[in-house]
């Protein structure tokens, strides 16, 4: 914390002190602070003092209130409000490398931990990539064990494979792509753009797609969302970006300037509940929502033209109905998800079994 205006912010020149840097203006800081503060007689000198920074600071962009933090040697420094924090970390993370992204599930019970060990150390002998804790839980109105599981996502694909594989259409997919495929690469930390993303994605082709959404990640590259909001329409039309699907987007950056910090906070269902709110997005968008940013493992999306074409003709169904389509649902299930991505796969490469 300590990112401001004001007299006792001092944070940067503490830790100026402290590695015994120059305490100086940071030019790239201050363009940021120009780039939010249109108006010139906004940026005032007690303003500026946010572009200030020991000499040598890399800075963390601030896409909701333009001041940025800084990284200087091992030491990153970020605003103490919670929503700006999120949106810095976000900025701060896509410079981050990664190893295998481990998942994690907690389930609050009113069990005691000497009657369910057992339980839990057969659990983990069954399902051999799965770790399961168990931690007791008393805080003066709830008494019981809190029980985590993490697990590998890779791994739980692998479980996935199996169940699907008693399907002779799956089994021959999962042979062909069973390396081609991961829900893990489409997760994104910014909500706002991976749902404007599914609304490029509306009704246009893969490759089409694609292309619009390079072209769009250019145009708003370093924008907050307020910036985003105030960019021309005909300029992010001019990409190829329908009209309405450019009121759909600022829709949804408006949503997520006034809600991004409690929408992340909700469970899947009250998330469900809150998009379907925001003008232009649809069942589809949230269906591909949950499964890709939030790795739903088991959904399927009857509305996806693709989807339904690459079941009728890995199937032979050309008379493919309702009470069909769900007959495979169930049989897909609970992975559903990774039959999708197979099917997607076979669509996108042409490939389809005989």
């Amino acid at each position: 914390g300590g990112i401001g205006a004001t007299h006792d912010d001092i944070t940067a020149e503490s830790i100026s002190a402290a590695l015994k840097k120059d305490y100086c203006l940071n030019k790239k800081a201050l363009k940021e602070l120009e780039k939010y503060y249109k108006n010139k007689s906004d940026l005032t000198d007690a303003r500026k003092k946010m572009a200030y920074m020991p000499k040598g600071s890399k800075i963390i962009l601030n896409k909701v209130s333009g001041a940025p933090g800084f990284q200087i040697e091992n030491i990153f420094v970020f605003a103490g409000i919670p929503i700006i924090v999120e949106a810095m970390m976000n900025e701060f993370l896509k410079n981050i490398k990664s190893n295998t992204k481990i998942y994690s599930k907690s389930i609050k019970t009113k069990f005691f931990e000497s009657m369910i060990a057992q339980k839990l150390k057969n659990t983990e002998i069954e399902f051999t990539d799965v770790r399961v804790g168990s931690y007791p839980i008393f805080d003066g109105k709830f008494r019981g064990v809190e029980i985590v599981m993490n697990s590998y996502s890779k791994k739980n694909i692998g479980l996935a494979f199996k169940y699907l594989k008693k399907d002779p259409v799956m089994k021959f997919l999962i042979n062909r792509y069973h390396d081609k495929i991961s829900l893990d690469d489409y997760k994104s930390t910014n909500y706002a753009l991976s749902l404007s993303n599914l609304i490029i994605d509306q009704q246009i082709s893969f490759k089409a797609a694609m292309t619009i959404k390079k072209r769009f990640a250019l145009i708003i590259q370093k924008l907050s969302y307020v910036e985003i909001l105030n960019l021309d329409n005909n300029k992010i039309q001019s990409i190829g970006i329908s009209f309405r699907k450019v009121e759909y987007i600022k829709n949804v950056f408006s949503f997520f300037i006034e809600n991004e910090k409690r929408f992340i906070d909700l469970d899947a269902e009250k998330m469900k509940e809150e998009l379907i709110s925001i003008k232009g997005i649809g069942k589809w968008t949230i269906e591909m929502f949950l499964m890709f940013e939030l790795g739903k493992p088991d959904i399927f999306s009857k509305g996806d033209i693709a989807l339904i074409n690459s079941v009728k003709k890995n199937y032979k169904m050309g008379d493919l109905d309702n009470d069909k389509l769900n007959n495979l649902i169930k049989t897909w299930s609970p992975y559903n998800s990774t039959a999708s991505l197979l099917l997607w796969k076979s669509v996108e490469e042409k490939v389809f079994f005989n």
